[in-house]
Parts: C-alpha cells; structure tokens; sequence
C-alpha cells in the first residue's frame, strides 16, 4: 500500500518580503503570495488528492483554500503544523535581530536544532509536536494522498525526522514560498520524489 504526502509551504506575506521574523505572528499572505498560490493551484489541479491539511495561521488556510478550489475537499487544521514561535523576535527585522542579539547568531552556527529563540520556541520541539501529529494522519490515511500546507520550519523538521537529513544542509537551500515536496510511502518506509519543486513559478 503507497501512501502519498504533499507539502506546500504556504504564498509570501509582507513580513516575508521584508524580512521580518514571524513564527505565529498571523500575516495574510500578500498580494503576490496569492498570485503564488494560485500558481500551484494550477500545477496540482490535475494531482489525485484525498485530504488537505494545514496549520491553523490564516497565511496557510489561505493557501490551502485556493488549492481546494480544484478538489472540494474538507480542510483539516491543527495547530500542531504552526510555524515555530519565535518569541521575542517576532516581527523583527533579521537585520535588528542581529544588531541587538549578536550572540544569538553565534549561538545559532553552533547548534540550530536545538538553539531557542528568547520565549519562543527550537527545531527539536517543533518537531516533537508536527511529527506527532503527520504520523497520526498519515497512519489514520493510509493508501491516501494527502497535502499538507505548512510553513518552512515544519518542512525542515519532516525532512530531519524522516530522512535524517543534516539541519545545516538543509538551512543552505531556501524553501520557497508554494514550492512543494513530495514523498512517497511503501510500507511505512519514506521515499524522496521532489524537494521544494518550484517549475510552477
């Protein structure tokens, strides 16, 4: 029995554009991050799909629901599949978060998994809860093709837990806005198709 997963990182916001951390801050995607969306609408039209999932911040919602205009489907959504909290920082320039917590990035170089942002959150417990709860969906839909519209830091933690992938290798590739992954499922044993496909923009 095969079972599919499609991840979608959500449409651009302007906190994106500028640069600014957002973890749960709720942003609405921007006018391009709809045009985005719209764009990998098309590209998985034509993709068999069983069930949508998403992360309850309204810039992932938004980009499910203009998936779903070519599938009717239900939308489940579940905090567990938020983007990290990245406390202090949220809505910060990167560029200020370096100038006033310059050891904060030293720190980063030397473990980002486990690195925790000041009243936020790290990768290791962003982990521990979207693991849990992808397993739990992936096992309750099993045979199924199921996409999941999520945020970067999920995208990461997926592709540490599932294919011990280096977190640093991973921090070296942006992962666009709509760009997509898709893996497959044999026997529970996760195989690689596409990572962070962007044809469609």
């Amino acid at each position: 029995m095969e079972t599919r997963l499609i991840i979608v990182r959500h449409g651009e916001t302007k906190w994106n554009k500028e640069k600014r951390a957002m973890g749960q801050t709720d942003i609405p995607l921007s006018r391009e991050g709809i045009k985005q969306a719209e764009k990998v609408a098309l590209r998985l039209k034509n993709k068999k799909i069983d069930l949508i999932v998403t992360s309850k911040l309204i810039r992932a919602i938004k980009t499910a629901e203009i998936i779903n205009k070519y599938h009717n489907l239900k939308i489940e959504k579940y905090k567990d599949f938020n983007e990290r909290v990245f406390g202090t920082f949220e809505g910060m320039l990167r560029k200020e978060i370096y100038k006033k917590y310059p050891k904060f990035y030293d720190k980063k170089e030397e473990d980002y998994y486990h690195m925790k942002f000041p009243k936020g959150e790290n990768l290791a417990e962003l982990e521990k809860r979207a693991i849990k709860k992808l397993k739990e969906v992936l096992k309750k839909n099993k045979g199924k093709t199921i996409l999941l519209v999520t945020h970067g830091g999920v995208k990461m933690v997926i592709m540490v837990n599932f294919f011990k992938k280096d977190i640093n290798d991973i921090r070296k590739k942006y992962i666009n806005p709509t760009s997509f992954t898709e893996i497959l499922f044999r026997n529970s044993k996760p195989k690689l198709i596409r990572y962070n496909c962007t044809k469609h923009l």
